[in-house]
């Protein structure tokens, strides 16, 4: 439908019409809408740093306790010294060794003094050492006494005497042989001792038909 057009002022009007008001003022802020959904997880953010330690925890229980553990050794020689007794053997050299001589079918004997170490703990062993130059068979017949005593003591406080036995050839000449001697009873650290060795040579149990040649005395101390 057409309208009717009317000049005012030098501007047209459409018939009905008025020129545009001003604008409104705007309207108060409608309610809040519902809330949206829960958006998705965002990513991990940064290990944040160590807090600090914590208090010592308390102590736990003890322990079995471990096996005890083997104790030291010693060992010591003794060489023999001339005592310018009867029936003692001779002194010599056996391939640079001081040796006493004690010869076959007779009884002869040999010395040595020695000194068991205050720090003993007690006697492993005492051992006469000896040899034989040319035969590798046959048994030595033997005996040996100690007597001892330490400062302050008599000598011979503390005696020991083994009865007679044998002792076998080692089966190579030449060979030193270790013979244990039961005289360590009674004896103890910080003692001085004086050993006397003794072969019965003519003894029927005696059958090594040669010298033998005594070199000494081995103490060994646990100590």
């Amino acid at each position: 439908m057409a309208r009717l057009k009317i000049k005012e002022g030098g501007q047209w009007y459409y018939a009905g019409y008025g020129p545009a008001g001003a604008t409104g003022a705007t309207g108060v802020t409608g309610a809040t809408g519902p809330t949206g959904p829960t958006g998705p997880t965002g990513a991990t953010g940064d290990t944040g740093p160590t807090g600090a330690e914590g208090a010592t925890g308390p102590t736990g229980p003890t322990g079995p306790t471990g096996a005890t553990g083997g104790s030291d050794q010693a060992v010591y020689f003794f060489e023999p010294f001339v005592a310018n007794a009867a029936n003692e053997g001779t002194h010599g050299d056996f391939s640079n060794h001081h040796s006493v001589s004690m010869p076959d079918a007779a009884t002869s004997y040999a010395w040595v003094t020695f000194y068991i170490p205050d720090t003993a703990v007690s006697i492993t062993s005492i051992k006469a050492l000896w040899l034989v130059n040319s035969i590798t068979s046959g048994n030595l017949y033997y005996s040996a006494e100690v007597r001892a005593g330490t400062i302050g003591e008599l000598p011979y406080i503390h005696t020991n005497s083994s009865t007679n036995q044998t002792a076998a050839a080692p089966g190579v000449e030449k060979q030193i042989v270790g013979t244990s001697l039961s005289v360590t009873s009674n004896l103890s650290a910080g003692d001085f001792c004086g050993l006397k060795f003794t072969r019965t040579g003519g003894d029927a149990a005696d059958t090594l038909s040669t010298i033998v040649y005594f070199l000494g005395v081995e103490l060994t101390i646990a100590t």
